[in-house]
């Protein structure tokens, strides 16, 4: 029999981790052919979840839980989650129940048609308009400048075979961008479209630095093409420099009057713009030495404080 590993990441969702677990458990125990396991990463909660997530895990022995020493972040938790599972597939469903865990069949069907990953697609979303406009704006970046192809709208929720979670521990890396490394490696790719929901509780803890932070580390991850214009806007400014210099000199032979003040001008709107063109070069060079630092220092993705119920696990 199968087994298919549910990962579920968490930080502070005291509010709808029983409903997270109820649901998800009538879907996977009507789905009779298949064993599962729940394996709930508790990054760092400070409002109870994980006190819920305990009581779950004395409930039901198929319920695992590894609880972080602190909050490791987004990014970090979720791949930890993809490590541990040991199911022949897993699952990544996040605790707000945006994602309606009801979909998972669908996932589990083309898995078992051939998909190596499954990727949920939003067709639609009931969250903040423009949030979602943001969103959509960063996939259409992502699109054009990424060095992979990226699925507009895919979400974290996704069904990855143990194929590709083997080749996930082959990753060196200690902050992974698991999108970028599906659309790098994944050799069969399915879809499941959906509209996203609401949060069922509570709110977002991804605040504008967290939602930053995660569009950063897709754009350092997965792509060069936006550092290669800098030579180019180097080039462009030099000759610049040089035409308005020759202009400068022409116009003050053959006009009369003061021109000064009109080069002046023109010249300090020239210094402004390149200027701006070259703090955002800095700071997006910033950014890749940043990430570079990061994924080269020898440190563990997640410390550990506490595992429950993995006594059968590696």
């Amino acid at each position: 029999m199968k087994t298919i590993s549910v990962v579920v990441p968490a930080f502070n969702e005291r509010d709808n981790i029983a409903a997270l677990y109820e649901r998800t458990s009538a879907v996977m125990r009507a789905l009779s052919s298949y064993d599962y396991e729940f394996i709930f990463l508790d990054d760092g909660s400070t409002d109870g979840t994980r006190d819920i997530i305990e009581d779950l895990c004395a409930r039901d022995p198929k319920v695992r839980a590894v609880f972080s020493a602190r909050n490791f972040g987004y990014s970090r938790t979720i791949f930890y989650g993809m490590l541990l599972a040991q199911g022949d597939c897993a699952v990544l469903l996040h605790a707000d129940l945006q994602n309606p865990p009801e979909l998972i069949p669908q996932f589990v069907a083309q898995w078992e048609n051939g998909c190596q990953v499954v990727l949920g697609v939003k067709k639609g979303s009931k969250e903040n308009r423009l949030l979602y406009f943001c969103r959509k704006c960063y996939y259409a970046l992502m699109k054009h400048i990424s060095d992979f192809d990226h699925v507009s709208q895919a979400t974290d929720f996704e069904l990855l075979d143990r194929s590709f979670l083997e080749i996930l521990r082959s990753v060196r890396m200690r902050t992974p961008y698991l999108r970028g490394l599906i659309m790098e490696y994944a050799h069969s790719i399915g879809r499941v479209e959906y509209t996203q929901e609401r949060r069922l509780k509570g709110k977002s803890h991804f605040n504008f630095y967290r939602y930053y932070d995660f569009a950063m580390l897709g754009i350092t991850s997965t792509s060069k093409k936006l550092l290669r214009p800098a030579t180019l806007f180097g080039a462009f400014f030099a000759l610049a420099a040089v035409l308005f210099a020759f202009i400068a000199v022409i116009a003050q032979l053959i006009v009369r009057g003061d021109v000064s003040v009109l080069i002046t001008r023109l010249l300090i709107l020239l210094l402004l713009f390149a200027a701006g063109v070259q703090t955002f070069f800095i700071g997006l060079l910033g950014e890749y030495v940043l990430a570079l630092i990061g994924n080269a220092a020898d440190k563990p993705i997640v410390v550990e404080k506490l595992r429950i119920n993995f006594h059968d696990h590696q």
